[in-house]
Order: structure tokens, then sequence, then C-alpha cells
């Protein structure tokens, strides 16, 4: 309790001396000695947990609403992620807790670390710490992906850079492709829409519960036949209205129960495979659902 304690006082503490927010964070990060090797750490930013955000062609691709330079031109500095150097695991040089899902095609994923790593700035010395808390605005992030998205549809000169970049520049394979953009968009603005705060959370800060709450409730249910008793529709949704910080990492094994409020048990292997399972739907991991055999509905 007191080594827990301490951890959270000096995580405070650093926070509140540092002389930039880390989304301003510059120069090459002095990392904490946490007890692993950069192998291991890099494992933690880049080891695809099953998220599946977007093409990852179309990812590299989109340009941002309002410009033509791309989407993320400044590695998503702008929304407070950072940096990660391009390598045999990050061959795309994509941000801390972004990577590469080869399941079912190349996605753009998110890991656990851009949600759990931070930098601090201190008298010209930026420190990277593992485990800690980001300052991300994570909706902000979303709202501007989807923005990008509808923006491509409808711009003509935006469209034809995106579809040159995906699929080259033969434009009779550019129908096909965008009737594959206007059908994700559907599906990804709804998700986005779903999980719209009346006020916005700003950097730091999450409602986890309600985005996972509205993306199972409201959007995935709604054309599953089986659900139809549980009316699983739009009139579901939730406005995601509780945000609260992002927890730290350190010593998380220890604990008996997780997320804020205690309700997922981390006793054992199969309770902590279930809270990661409904964490990870959360940042768009692919559901596939079928009528249960059994029911007759």
């Amino acid at each position: 309790m007191r080594l827990r304690s301490f951890l959270r006082i000096l995580s405070i503490a650093l926070l509140a001396i540092c002389n930039l927010p880390a989304m301003y964070a510059q120069g090459n990060p002095t990392f904490l000695n946490q007890g692993w090797s950069e192998d291991q750490r890099q494992q933690f930013y880049t080891t695809s947990q099953g998220s599946q955000m977007m093409p990852l062609a179309w990812f590299l691709a989109l340009e941002r609403p309002d410009s033509e330079e791309p989407f993320i031109g400044d590695g998503l500095a702008r929304f407070g992620y950072l940096p990660n150097a391009k390598s045999a695991t990050n061959p795309n040089g994509l941000p801390v807790g972004f990577t590469q899902d080869i399941n079912a095609g190349s996605w753009a994923s998110m890991t656990c670390a851009a949600c759990h790593t931070n930098r601090v700035e201190y008298h010209g010395t930026t420190m990277q710490i593992d485990g800690g808390p980001t300052d991300a605005d994570l909706h902000e992030f979303l709202a501007q992906l989807t923005q990008a998205l509808q923006k491509t549809l409808d711009d003509p000169a935006k469209f034809e850079r995106f579809a040159t970049k995906v699929v080259g520049p033969d434009q009779k394979t550019w129908p096909g492709l965008r009737n594959e953009v206007v059908r994700f968009q559907a599906y990804f603005s709804t998700f986005v829409n779903a999980g719209t705060p009346k006020y916005a959370w700003g950097p730091a800060r999450a409602d986890a519960f309600g985005l996972i709450f509205n993306r199972l409730s409201a959007v995935d249910l709604s054309d599953f036949q089986v659900w139809q008793w549980f009316h699983a529709s739009e009139q579901n949704n939730r406005t995601p209205d509780a945000p609260v910080s992002y927890p730290y990492l350190w010593n998380v094994s220890r604990l008996d129960w997780v997320q804020w409020d205690g309700i997922a048990p981390n006793t054992n292997s199969i309770l902590r495979l279930e809270r990661n399972v409904v964490e990870v739907l959360g940042v768009f991991a692919r559901i596939n659902l079928n009528k249960p055999a059994t029911l007759n509905f």
C-alpha cells in the first residue's frame, strides 16, 4: 500500500512540475528504469490485441479534413499521442500504441500503450513513462478521423488523391473503393456519434464504459435478428457522460479488482481475459455475431 501511494504521489508531482504538456514534449526521451528491455517496450507498444480500427492503407492515405496534410503527418501529436520510430515491429512509424493487425487483411490497430504511456518534460529533459496515464484526447481523435473520411467522400480532389494512394491511378478501380469507404464510414460514424458526449471529455479522460456499452447495444446488435427482443438499436444509446482519467498500470497484477469502480475481478486468468475482451471491444475489435442454433426465435 505504501508503494502504491508513493507511486501515485510521484506521478502527480511529475505532472505538476512539468514545463509543457505531454503532447508538446520535444527531444529524445529518457526512459525510466522500469525493469524491462527495449524489445519488451516495443512489444508493449506494437503488439496487436485484435483491434481493427480502419484498413491500414486508408489510415496512411487519409488527409486532414481541412487540408492536404496527411492525417497522421504529425504522428497524431496534436491529439497527445507519442512518437515511435520506425522499426521492424513498427515499419510505418506509427505513434506509440498504434500498430498493424494482419488478421483478415491489414488494419490500423490500437494497443493498450496508446492510453497507458506518457511523457513529461522538466528542465529540458523529456521523460517517457511506460504504464502511466496518457494525456491524449481520444474522442477528438475519433471525431476528426470520421470527419476526414466524410470529407474524402465529399471532396472529389481529396478522393482522387486518396484513391491513387490506396489502389493506384486506374480510375476503373475507384468506384469499388468508394463504395467500400461509404459502407465503412456509415458504421464508423455511427460508433463515433453514439460516443459523442454533450460536453467534450478533453485530454487525459474517457468514458470507456459508455463507449463499449453503446457499441454493443446500440451499434453492433442493431441488425442482429436474434436480439430483436432486446430492442437493439439506436434507442439503446446512452450519452457517455462519465469520463475518468486513465489509470496507471503499475502493480495492476496485484489488485483483486480493476477499473475505477472495482467491477472487474482480477483474481485468475479467465476473469482477466474476460475484462480484456470487453476492453478491446471499445477499440474496434471485430465482432461476428451468429444466431445460436439452439435458440428458436
